[in-house]
């Protein structure tokens, strides 16, 4: 029997902060871009907010040609890889 449930939402126990950023990575990269490269305060507005508005954003910034939906498949993709793989 479950007798708790912890949720791990602020980085408590696992630092995925830095998986996260992989992910994003090899996202842009993928489109021709860099995620290091964005201004730093730009990056630091993602704090807390939903990987698809984070989406919305970026596709906005960076004039991406893809679909919203597409890029949150693939993400969502590359960050669970990620995570099987070095978690």
């Amino acid at each position: 029997m479950i007798s708790a449930i912890i949720y791990d939402l602020d980085d408590t126990m696992v630092n995925s902060d830095p998986l996260h950023e992989r992910a994003w990575e090899e996202l842009l990269r993928e489109h021709g871009h860099e995620f290091a490269a964005l201004p730093e305060d730009f990056r630091a507005g993602f704090v807390g907010m939903r990987i698809i508005d984070i989406l919305g954003n970026l596709i906005d910034y960076l004039q991406l040609k893809a679909n919203k939906d597409d890029l949150y498949k693939k993400r969502t993709e590359l960050f669970l890889e990620i995570v099987r793989n070095e978690l």
